[in-house]
């Protein structure tokens, strides 16, 4: 039972980090992606999609030397794995960090490791478009910002609207720049990054107070079974003197 709830906690705060992180809000999503690591290490089961948010958290707060330790324990492990145990996402991300702190070495690794299945998914081609941007493919780095606008997250049609945006803005193309920048605000409309933050903020309160709910029941139902063994005891006491009483009484009759 006790492994069960540890596995529960554990994927809330996943579930936690993801919510925050989709909202901007970086500072939440490194908290619970401590715990959510801290869980998995004291069960004996640690693993690198956990390292991984905490890496994400770290890099959009612009910690990079925290996030460059983690990114390269992950990579070691991913290169070291048969092609078949690799996780695609883990490759997408590691990609992406890489090539945003322009490691071009690792950003490469990262993409012999994946360029035999490219990416069909948002995040995986806005982590193509990322590395192709960083080692100057402009072209490559433009098809895949677009490729991510047709995804169905409006997470990655943000970003690739934003960056295509950059992009052609500093090529001084001002009518792409103006195109995508108004796609860039429609998105930021749908998203409604504001309201999402103070849902996630409700989220994190209501789990919190269904978190001490089932720690007070606990407490409760601990404090019953021990007044229940208390009386157990005390029942059986006044069993053994009520016992003894008349075998005393024999002898005090016997004496006299």
């Amino acid at each position: 039972k006790g492994e069960v709830d540890s596995l529960m906690l554990r994927n809330c705060y996943s579930q936690l980090y993801g919510l925050y992180f989709k909202v901007q809000d970086y500072h939440n999503s490194l908290q619970a992606a401590k715990r959510e690591c801290k869980i998995a290490k004291e069960t004996g089961a640690p693993d690198d999609i956990s390292l991984m948010h905490q890496a994400n958290a770290y890099m959009q707060l612009n910690k990079h030397t925290e996030a460059s330790r983690l990114l390269h324990e992950i990579l070691t492990r991913q290169c070291q794995l048969p092609p078949s145990k690799r996780v695609p996402g883990l490759i997408s991300d590691l990609l992406h960090n890489f090539s945003l702190t322009k490691d071009i070495g690792n950003a490469k690794i990262c993409y012999s490791l994946i360029s035999a299945a490219p990416f069909r998914n948002g995040m995986g081609r806005i982590s193509l478009a990322r590395y192709f941007q960083t080692i100057g493919e402009m072209d490559s780095c433009v098809r895949y910002y677009k490729l991510a606008l047709k995804s169905r997250d409006p997470i990655y049609k943000y970003d690739a609207s934003r960056n295509l945006f950059c992009l052609y803005d500093s090529l001084g193309n001002r009518d792409l720049a103006y195109k995508y920048a108004c796609e860039y605000m429609d998105i930021s409309a749908e998203l409604d990054l504001g309201g999402r933050q103070e849902r996630a903020a409700t989220a994190n309160n209501l789990y919190q107070y269904y978190k001490d709910r089932e720690e007070q029941a606990l407490l409760i139902e601990e404090n019953k079974r021990a007044r229940m063994r208390l009386w157990t005891a005390l029942a059986l006491a006044i069993a053994v003197v009520m016992a003894e009483r008349p075998t005393r009484d024999r002898q005090a009759a016997k004496k006299n």
